[in-house]
């Protein structure tokens, strides 16, 4: 993570192994353990304690990639920093607010939950009990994190002690028979009833969100969620079993406090007591572990600039962020004190699914970039088929929730995305290994498509010329035409274009010449006067048939299409001249019709010349990849002349570096595929469009896309192509391949989203 000026402190390694795990073991003890059991049961009848077996199998490899994650990037943040660095700040944001917001309404539930279990013990109101409670952790947590994991290690462990003699003594007085039916709702409650109690899992992987306080996160983190996961799964399950084994199913669906019920029945008068004692501070626990790790992730994001940088302060006593958790306690009191926060936290634990889910798919990008930083202390095993089965069953999960919490979720993606667009947008430039691990596949499949463009056997080459060419434009349509065919051994066709109006009933040009090689000088059914043979061709090369063929129609440039479909065309070449207001133009003004309806490659020139004569030949690029067919005519032309071709793509200032460097990739790749020297040109300016005229008037010839063309009604090409055919003498092929996935929008969505905004709205290809 970059550092960014002002002052910023680290924060202290001082939690160990018992402080650590104790934190993760509190984030779990809680409502999941002492309310959510007799919820479970009357969703999924006597299988409540399936239900906490199947949502611990569907956490675990989200806990497995957490800990690898964790023990890659120890730093505050936990999921919101690794869905961020693997996403980009965007995807994000919504991972951090809405785990910020998931946890704190959870520590919110947990202290309103108060009130049930002290009602067994003292008659207060239960939320004036616990907005003191919250205002007492709020200072505890500012104090320092040291004193909070301390009183978290007492409580854990008086907790634990409680409910482990639960549990032994609870055993004993199970009635077999209440588990019969086992699954009275069926498999449908069974999922249900996970999806309910799978909150109660959302505090293993706390620790990753304080993993730069811990003194050897490496180690001390994997070891913690796995031994927290698997602990509390055996507990979970154990306890559930006693509590539907002694209590009425009846009863079960009717109380928010089945643990006290349960020991009231097994224990005696004094069970009931102490089960509400350990309740309170276990619930008092649970809440000090989301206000300690939920307020790490305004502090991360702060970091990141997608929060005030006010939030990212650290107390110089206490060496904590104090701010960020002013802000997330000052949030817990408003909950506590005036919203009914149990419905909430449901919808929060869909988030928390969703949430799991990303964290896996976070996992695999990271392990598929291969990134060189990335050095995890731990690896998660039978990569990447536990996160295969993280997501699937996640989100499988998530369909079960209902469509409130679905609602729910949906609701807090879109806070996510508003505080994105309103804040953190404007001030970060930062990408997400995902992004560039999809950059870098697009370049390869597109140097996969060069490699085999190169490696084409035929080329049938049509060359349109109007008949008011003058002798160097027309020359430098066959030399061109001829140097591609020559190197396939194909054959050229001359369609000279001739404005001669036609009798009324002409019969169209489809059908005409039969395959193209009849021999005459004369006309041909009023279209076609042509001659064939192998020729000398320009430029000193053997072996290429020409075929001339002219056309008498009033609608030359349909007749090009049809004459292309019924010959089994490759390329087309036509000339592109310049009109006095500086715009290119066709030889008709249909250039946008031509280009959408003929079926193979055109390339439009605009030179005065052959093009015998050059030493640099610069390929064009700001938009992504080149289209193989710029690749390939470059090749070409440069064999013949010997020259050597230059690979040229233009940023935006703003580019990311990894968008550089797979740019500069790319063009190392074209480089070994063709037969010339070759150059990268890779740079990142202010006016794309200003520079790109520069490095064209600096080559002796220009090769350049026009994948996309103007939609008003006078316009030939791209303002772009313009530009640089109006600033520059240079010559110019504009290239526009036929079969690019450019033509598309999500194409052209894709190319914008990984190699920013394009030239003039429509870019060079």
């Amino acid at each position: 993570m970059a550092e960014r000026s002002g002052d910023r402190r680290s924060l202290e390694r001082d939690l160990g192994f018992i402080a650590v795990i104790t934190i993760s073991l509190g984030g779990m003890i809680g409502s999941g353990i002492f309310v959510l059991p007799g919820l479970a049961a009357a969703t999924a009848g006597p299988a409540a304690p399936l239900a906490y077996v199947l949502a611990g199998l569907i956490v675990l490899p989200a806990a497995l990639s957490k800990a690898e994650l964790s023990t890659a990037m120890p730093q505050s943040g936990g999921s919101y920093l690794f869905i961020d660095r693997a996403m980009g700040p965007l995807v994000g944001t919504v991972a951090g607010f809405g785990v910020w917001f998931s946890l704190v309404f959870k520590a919110a539930f947990a202290l309103v939950g108060l009130g049930a279990y002290l009602q067994l013990l003292v008659h207060l109101p239960a939320r004036p009990v616990a907005v003191v409670a919250a205002c007492a952790l709020i200072v505890l947590n500012i104090v320092g994190t040291k004193e909070s994991g301390r009183v978290q290690t007492v409580v854990v462990s008086v907790v634990l002690v409680v409910l482990l003699i639960f549990a032994v003594d609870g055993l004993r007085a199970i009635e077999p028979a209440a588990f019969e039916p086992f699954l009275p709702a069926g498999f449908d409650g069974l999922f249900a009833a996970s999806g309910l109690v799978f909150v109660s899992y959302a505090g293993v992987t706390k620790i990753a969100s304080i993993a730069e306080e811990i003194k050897d996160p490496g180690r001390l983190i994997p070891m913690a969620i796995l031994s927290s996961i698997g602990f509390m799964a055996l507990l979970y399950t154990v306890i559930a079993a006693v509590v539907v084994g002694v209590v009425p199913l009846g009863e079960l669906g009717a109380t928010l406090t089945p643990i006290a019920v349960a020991a009231g029945r097994f224990v005696g008068p004094v069970g009931e007591p102490v089960i509400a004692v350990t309740a309170v501070l276990a619930l008092v626990s649970m809440a000090n572990a989301g206000l300690l790790t939920s307020s790490r992730y305004p502090f991360a994001m702060s970091r990141d600039s997608l929060l005030p940088k006010r939030l990212e302060h650290i107390h110089q006593r206490f060496a904590t962020p104090a701010a960020a958790i002013g802000l997330t306690g000052a949030m817990l009191l408003l909950l506590v004190a005036f919203v009914p926060v149990i419905d909430l936290a449901k919808l929060a634990s869909a988030f928390q699914i969703l949430v799991f889910t990303l964290i896996n798919v976070t996992l695999i990008i990271f392990r598929t970039a291969d990134m060189t930083w990335y050095r995890p202390a731990f690896r998660s095993p039978a990569y990447p088929w536990t996160q295969i089965a993280g997501i699937v069953g996640g989100l499988g999960l998530l369909t079960q929730m209902g469509p409130v919490s679905m609602v729910g979720a949906v609701v807090i993606v879109a806070g996510g995305l508003l505080l994105y667009r309103s804040y953190g947008r404007a001030r970060t430039v930062r990408e997400g290994v995902a992004l560039d691990v999809f950059r870098r596949r697009t370049n390869r499949r597109f140097v996969a498509l060069t490699e085999r463009a190169l490696a084409a056997r035929t080329h049938r080459v049509v060359i349109a010329a109007r008949d008011d060419l003058d002798p160097g434009q027309e020359g430098a349509l066959l030399w061109l035409g001829v140097e591609v065919a020559a190197s396939r051994h194909g054959e050229v066709h001359v369609l000279r274009v001739r404005q001669a109006a036609l009798p009324d009933g002409d019969p169209p040009l489809s059908g005409n010449g039969g395959d193209g090689r009849a021999v005459g000088d004369g006309r041909a059914d009023g279209h076609v006067v042509g001659a064939s043979g192998a020729v000398r061709g320009p430029g000193g090369r053997r072996g290429v048939s020409i075929v001339q063929r002219t056309l008498d129609h009033q609608d030359p440039a349909r007749d090009v299409v049809t004459y292309v479909a019924g010959h089994d065309v490759d390329l087309v070449v036509a000339a592109l001249r310049q009109r006095a207001d500086g715009r290119m133009q066709f030889f008709t003004d249909d250039v946008r019709w031509l280009m959408d309806n003929v079926q193979c490659d055109i390339v439009f020139v605009r030179a005065v010349r052959a093009l015998e004569r050059i030493d640099t030949i610069a390929v064009l690029g700001a938009g992504g990849p080149f289209d193989e067919l710029k690749v390939v005519l470059a090749n070409r032309i440069a064999i013949s002349t010997a020259s050597s071709i230059r690979f040229v793509h233009v940023a935006d200032v703003d580019a990311s570096d990894e968008m550089v460097a797979a740019i500069r990739t790319y063009h190392a790749r074209l480089g070994h595929l063709t037969a010339v020297p070759t150059a990268s040109v890779v740079e990142r300016v202010d006016d794309r469009l200003g520079r790109l005229c520069q490095l064209a008037d600096e080559a002796d010839l220009v090769v350049i896309g026009a994948a996309e063309v103007d939609r008003q009604p006078d316009a030939d090409l791209s303002d772009l192509v313009d530009h640089i055919a109006a600033t520059t003498a240079t010559p110019l092929l504009v290239v526009h391949a036929h079969a690019s996935h450019r033509h598309s929008y999500l194409g052209r969505f894709l190319e914008r989203l990984l190699y920013g905004p394009q030239v003039a709205g429509r870019g060079v290809r």
